[in-house]
């Protein structure tokens, strides 16, 4: 990264994980990836959260949903991954080490993941049942627990260790310390708390700090996905009207100087489509091609196309004050840092509580960067940090968002949108994104 600064996932002055607070927070993850024969799809939550899934694992091979539950007595399950472990997986037919993956959190999810539904006479039945179980897994011997999460990625990791406590030694461990730090470089947002978590102290990122790190984000994600699936009132799910601006953007002279459109764009899954008013700068002329490819690769209906408004007495032509738009996009060249400053700070300090900013932009002139991480640090240190600029004094919701590296140096701006969509429906009913 351009200021030196490495992920770094062991210290010796740090204590174990154990001692540090973790936010708890719900946490579901479904983990699905397609295996060529199948797909396995496995759902790992916390302990106390209720579910409407059970684990399963789909596979075309063996033409059917296996779910897999452990019989209430069972506290030893040390032979049941053992027995997945030692299994053969070097013929033609084999999935490979997906398959076993799939299978250990197959074992892990049925444990950790609370039944269905159980009644309240007997929930101090169940209670103690999973106690004996969350001690079984915690006795789990060292090297036989070592051999499970070297199939397990950074998301599987800090989820079974939020999910069993006593397994936190884990991420303290060489290479699982490793995996968590690197998952972390092709990351595609940041915000304010992340920042704080991963810059806010030396050029170094702990390990600490990392997982921290990721058991936020996988919070916000299951925030993210439960929001998606959530039926708000019609009074909530409005237009959402959008301003999207580049570096040479005047925004004391909106009202010349922008492009009008429109597009209803799928942001809750089982509601109708949102309709968003975009106000685009006239000099954003890569923005309707951006929109519109990202929409024809993720195969959506043409009704997300954007379309543009003529005449001058629609709605989004009487909107010209920047606090008028319930989201800001600010899309800006990473070079001239001096004159990015001083125009962020004129536009945040017009920022309300009920407003969502999302800044991205180009990096493509400055060298040394490889990853996401490094596109979004060097966008937090131009934007003056949390301590040079107001970032870390205003109220409105706000995320540095890159993707460039996974979609050819290209942000996808569906995907940003959805995402605002969905904070500003959510502080519209008067709650946050965040934790």
């Amino acid at each position: 990264m351009t200021d030196g600064r490495t992920l770094h996932p062991t210290s010796s002055n740090l204590p174990p994980l154990a001692d540090v607070e973790l936010q708890k927070h719900e946490i579901t993850t479904i983990a699905s990836s397609g295996l060529g024969f199948g797909t396995v799809a496995i759902l790992l939550s916390t302990p106390g959260v209720p579910s409407n899934y059970d684990a399963v694992l789909h596979s075309k091979r063996l033409g059917c949903l296996h779910p897999f539950k452990l019989d209430s007595s069972t506290t030893d399950i040390n032979l049941e991954l053992e027995s997945f472990l030692k299994k053969p997986h070097d013929d033609p037919f084999s999935i490979g080490l997906l398959h076993i993956r799939a299978l250990i959190l197959q074992v892990l999810s049925s444990i950790v993941v609370p039944h269905r539904s159980f009644s309240t006479s007997c929930g101090m039945e169940e209670r103690s049942r999973r106690s004996r179980i969350e001690k079984g897994i915690s006795e789990i011997p060292m090297e036989l627990g070592l051999k499970i999460c070297k199939h397990l990625n950074a998301t599987d990791l800090v989820n079974l260790c939020e999910a069993v406590p006593r397994w936190k030694w884990v991420l303290n461990t060489s290479p699982f310390s490793h995996v968590v730090c690197e998952s972390i470089e092709d990351w595609k947002w940041l915000d304010r708390h992340l920042c704080q978590l991963l810059f806010g102290g030396d050029a170094e990122i702990a390990w600490t700090n990392a997982t921290l790190a990721t058991v936020y984000r996988n919070q916000q994600d299951a925030i993210f996905q439960r929001l998606s699936r959530t039926e708000f009132p019609e009074h909530t799910q409005r237009p959402v009207s959008c301003l999207f601006l580049t570096s040479t953007s005047d925004v004391s002279r909106l009202r010349d100087d922008v492009k009008q459109y429109h597009c209803n764009l799928q942001v809750v899954n089982t509601g109708p489509p949102t309709r968003i008013l975009f106000d685009v700068v006239s000099d954003a002329t890569h923005f309707k091609h951006d929109w519109n490819g990202f929409s024809h690769v993720s195969g959506e209906s043409c009704l997300q196309k954007l379309q543009d408004i003529t005449g001058s007495g629609t709605e989004v032509g009487k909107r010209r004050r920047l606090t008028d738009y319930d989201c800001v996009i600010l899309d800006v060249d990473y070079g001239d840092t001096i004159q990015l400053h001083a125009d962020m700070d004129d536009l945040l300090s017009g920022m309300t509580p009920r407003q969502t900013l999302i800044t991205t932009g180009s990096l493509l002139h400055i060298k040394g960067l490889v990853s996401n991480l490094d596109c979004m640090e060097e966008m937090f240190w131009s934007l003056g940090g949390l301590e040079f600029s107001l970032l870390s004094q205003i109220s409105a919701n706000w995320r540095i968002w890159c993707n460039q590296h996974q979609n050819h140096f290209a942000i996808d701006f569906v995907e940003v949108m959805r995402w605002a969509c969905l904070d500003v429906f959510s502080r519209q009913g008067g709650k946050t994104l965040h934790c």
